[in-house]
């Protein structure tokens, strides 16, 4: 492998280490919805974290509010948690494109599957 291959190589895998972080109940609870407009905010460098360590898998609604906070989004006909963690408008007043965390309960509440979620609205 030549010089310039190996400095190329290492300062990717920088790189894509700086695109993520490690979960923070703490940090996740205070970001706000104004940080969620920004992409690199605690909760959007957060989730993969979350969902690649299987962090919440088998704990309880209980637990994830704890964790978490309150949902910004329950729907008890899916039993599902949904929480905002980046929201871009564009140039436009209303949103283009959505990204968050979704949690799948059981009939237990228990958790059963976490994934991210990413919706373009136009």
């Amino acid at each position: 492998m030549s010089y310039y291959s190996k400095i190329l190589t290492i300062f990717f895998s920088l790189l894509l280490l700086s695109c993520n972080k490690e979960f923070n109940s703490k940090e996740w609870q205070n970001t706000t919805l104004e940080d969620n407009l920004d992409k690199n905010n605690n909760r959007n460098l957060m989730i993969n974290d979350l969902v690649e360590n299987k962090l919440l898998m088998g704990k309880n609604s209980k637990e994830i509010k704890t964790l978490l906070g309150k949902p910004d989004l329950k729907d008890s006909t899916k039993n599902t948690f949904r929480y905002e963690t980046f929201i871009d408008h564009g140039w436009n007043i209303d949103p283009q494109y959505f990204r968050g965390l979704e949690i799948y309960f059981n009939k237990d509440s228990i958790v059963t599957s976490v994934k991210i979620y990413e919706i373009k609205t136009k």
